[in-house]
């Protein structure tokens, strides 16, 4: 390399720094200015947490200015010397001595004269020497653009420093998804436990595979909703729930009360024990030995105990098992008329019944297992969406400034939850003679669903559509005084147990909440209600 192109050489580098520092406040005023306008549009809407916009900032601004700073050694590095000389020619004002010295030089230009060449070379190089590059090419930053970038730095500092509501909003949103997720790995585990298990049959495992994953699938989803959450869960539930409709878990209850109520007697005696604890499996295969006892056979007397035991086992379970109650009693009559082998036969029979039941119960324990998995879930995923519903911002009927007239608050007169005049009922938490006049009316607290809200569904939010019902008059000749005390419950129980209505009530709660029949501010309020009802829990 000759000292011509040294010089060459040294001025684009020079140039490079120039351009670079020239455009450097200019690249990082681009990227303060796309942060500032992403840290506003944060302001706005939820769109983004105040870690990650920090360091969405950072990086714009740094990438800007290092984009600046490193095009002009970029661009630079693909020109050619003789490019460089011909801008130095111009900027320099040196009448083209450079490009003219180095076209002779490398036959550009058709100079046979070798003299003409060396004279020509010496003037660019003797011109080139006497150049000062600080002067020529000087180092500066563009005041405009520095002025620039400090202003929109310091109105970024701004709208990342003050407080900004929406990032509440984004915090109680990822604390919603943490759940979500959290749920989706503990019904994976569910999911596993099904897969593994000896007691469901493969309909039956794929039922609830598929059930269970399709909800596990919308809690990972990172934009799922709270509704979208709650409603996949309550199919699930649903669907887990329509999958134990084949049992009969009346039959069960029934042999496990025979085995409460059987005379007591030693020869059937484990036998009882077992049923009364629910294990159908063990009284199955002490029924089948009833025959005998020590491996001998049954005396006279011993065949009439075990058939009057027998007979009562059958009379519990009539009702929920005829078939089983018709062994039974096949059994006992063999066993009074000594057809000892009739009776063991018969009682196979039914001891295949019993371990069908201990089947049945096994395949319900697992469902029922999985289905209140996807109901604890469904309540931490309520709890978790509720965390933001209650809010202040998000309550229904908050006010913002003075309070409202008195038809738009809830607990007046005439709203769900008031006796006579607005008065709190005591089942809504109010205590009788508390509501007087100039008493203040505040919300009670919710035993079923642990808030402290009122519930009311405005008149105009209801269907107001249906059949009008007449009541018949009543045959009576006094009326009822509205003012006297109110009449006590008669003694006695519910004909029907609490639990066997249960299912099929929460089941039509839940279908009413899915097809969209009840309002939305109070779908929460059903779900925990019907929760806290749960026999299972």
């Amino acid at each position: 390399m000759d000292d011509l192109t040294g010089f060459v050489r040294a001025w684009s580098m020079r140039a490079r720094w120039q351009r670079g520092l020239r455009w450097l406040f200019l690249g990082l005023a681009c990227g303060l200015g796309i942060s500032l306008a992403l840290a506003i549009a944060a302001r706005i809407t939820p769109l983004i947490s105040l870690p990650r916009l920090v360091s969405i900032s950072i990086l714009a601004a740094v990438g800007g200015a290092a984009i600046a700073l490193g095009a002009p050694w970029v661009r630079g590095s693909r020109r050619s010397t003789l490019s460089w000389a011909r801008e130095f020619d111009h900027r320099l004002d040196l009448k083209e001595r450079l490009s003219t010295a180095l076209e002779a030089r490398d036959g550009a230009l058709n100079v046979s004269n070798d003299t003409i060449r060396r004279l020509q070379s010496a003037d660019a190089l003797d011109r080139a020497s006497g150049v000062d590059p600080r002067r020529a090419l000087p180092l500066r930053i563009s005041r405009r653009d520095a002025a620039i970038a400090s202003v929109l730095g310091l109105s970024l500092v701004v709208a990342l420093g003050l407080p900004n509501p929406q990032q509440t909003v984004l915090a109680e949103r990822e604390q919603f998804h943490e759940a979500t997720r959290a749920e989706a790995a503990k019904i994976a585990e569910v999911e596993k436990a099904i897969e593994n298990s000896p007691f469901l049959s493969e309909a039956q495992k794929q039922s609830a595979l598929d059930a269970l994953d399709q909800a596990r699938r919308s809690l990972e989803d990172a934009s799922v909703t709270p509704e979208q959450a709650l409603a996949a869960l309550n199919e699930a539930e649903a669907r887990l729930d329509a999958l134990q409709n084949d049992a009969n878990p009346a039959a069960r209850e029934d042999l496990r009360r025979a085995g409460q109520t059987m005379t007591p007697d030693e020869l059937t005696r484990q036998m009882a024990e077992s049923l009364a604890q629910g294990d159908f499996q063990k009284a199955a295969e002490q029924m089948r030995k009833l025959t005998s006892k020590d491996g001998q056979a049954l005396s006279e007397t011993e065949q009439q105990r075990v058939a009057n035991q027998l007979d009562q086992m059958a009379r519990e379970v009539q009702n929920s098992d005829p078939q089983l109650a018709s062994q039974l009693r096949q059994a006992a009559q063999d066993l009074r008329q000594g057809k000892a082998e009739s009776a063991q036969q018969q009682l196979g029979q039914a001891a295949d019944s019993l371990d069908r039941s201990s089947q049945a119960q096994a395949t319900e324990t697992e469902l029922q297992s999985a289905e209140q998995s996807a109901a604890e879930a469904r309540q931490r995923v309520a709890e978790a969406a509720g965390q933001t519903a209650n809010s202040p911002q998000s309550q229904p009927g908050a006010s913002s400034g003075s309070e409202g007239s008195p038809s738009d608050q809830p607990g007046q007169q005439g709203e769900p939850g008031q006796g006579q005049g607005g008065a709190p009922t005591e089942a809504q938490g109010g205590q009788p003679g508390s509501s007087g006049p100039g008493d203040s009316i505040t919300p009670g607290h919710s035993e079923d669903t642990g808030t402290d809200n009122s519930v009311y569904a405005p008149g105009s939010r209801l269907n107001p559509t249906g059949a009008n019902v007449a009541l018949p008059e009543s045959q009576s000749q006094t009326s009822p005084d509205p003012n006297s005390a109110p009449r006590q419950a008669l003694p006695g129980s519910s004909i029907v147990p609490y639990q066997q209505v249960y299912r099929e009530y929460a089941k039509t709660a839940d279908q009413a909440l899915q097809t969209g029949d009840v309002p939305a501010a109070l779908r929460d309020y059903i779900r925990d209600y019907f929760s806290s009802l749960d026999p299972k829990r």
